[in-house]
């Protein structure tokens, strides 16, 4: 979106893209001529100054192990991990398009959960993680009714666990972990309050679904973010909060989470 107060407002738009047209092209195939061992072993033709051939060579080695050697017992994501121990926010991202942002995190190795009201119309999304590497994801699915939406990655991650069970219960602890505000990757903790089955507050004609009422705070930049038990397995996705009173925060019921799954074929 460009102001309309924006005297360079006509240039701008005539030489840039519509997002339809992104959308469009992302679609399509994309066919390698070269392997990436190729191309690398024509990058150190190149004699480049700041690395030796050892170095670059070590790096296509390293490259190309990591890709044969990948498997998903390791439960690790190759192509961002920059340190040794794993930690509950290396499955959580930022997710953003033109309209905004908020959270997103991974179910399994290639798909993430976050909000509808998120990720809007857009077919395509934005996906920063703790280390600050971005990278492209595709939008699969989404369900206004309970405010879900499914995102694809080509960048593996490692999924977070949720509940197998879903039976969770009043005054139970919970914890959440979120971008409140712009303020990335920021906990907070609370009870779940009650379990309700109500109808979407933004619209109430999808039907009555199942929720998590809690104390824990949550602010915009929270939506789509993973709702945590004291075991850090997923009980709820954060989705909405009540202006109306205090800490009243509510989150998609881990049951409802799972049947969306299943009406995709998604593995969890």
């Amino acid at each position: 979106p460009v102001a309309d107060t924006d005297p360079d407002k006509n240039r701008i738009q005539r030489n840039s893209s519509k997002e339809s047209e992104v959308d469009k092209w992302m679609q399509n195939q994309i066919l390698l001529s070269k392997s990436a061992k190729t191309v690398f072993d024509e990058l150190l033709q190149t004699k480049p100054k700041k690395k030796s051939k050892r170095e670059l060579r070590r790096y296509v080695d390293n490259l190309v192990n990591a890709s044969s050697n990948d498997t998903r017992g390791e439960r690790i994501a190759t192509s961002y991990r920059k340190k040794n121990s794993y930690e509950l926010e290396d499955s959580i991202m930022v997710v953003s398009n033109l309209q905004g942002s908020g959270t997103a995190f991974y179910i399994n190795k290639n798909y993430l959960i976050t909000n509808q009201h998120v990720v809007e119309e857009s077919n395509f999304v934005t996906l920063r993680n703790q280390e600050g590497d971005s990278f492209t994801a595709e939008v699969i699915d989404t369900d206004i009714a309970t405010d879900l939406a499914l995102v694809k990655s080509n960048t593996e991650g490692i999924p977070l666990n949720i509940h197998p069970t879903c039976d969770i219960k009043r005054r139970e602890d919970v914890f959440t972990i979120g971008h409140p505000v712009g303020y990335e990757y920021s906990t907070t903790r609370g009870i779940i309050s009650a379990i309700r089955t109500i109808p979407n507050p933004f619209y109430k004609a999808t039907g009555l679904k199942k929720y998590i009422q809690i104390d824990a705070p949550i602010s915009p930049g929270n939506s789509g973010g993973p709702l945590f038990n004291s075991a850090s397995e997923v009980v709820g996705v954060n989705t909405w909060g009540d202006n109306q009173g205090q800490n009243l925060n509510f989150a998609v019921h881990c049951s409802e989470l799972k049947e969306f799954l299943d009406s995709n074929y998604i593995n969890y």
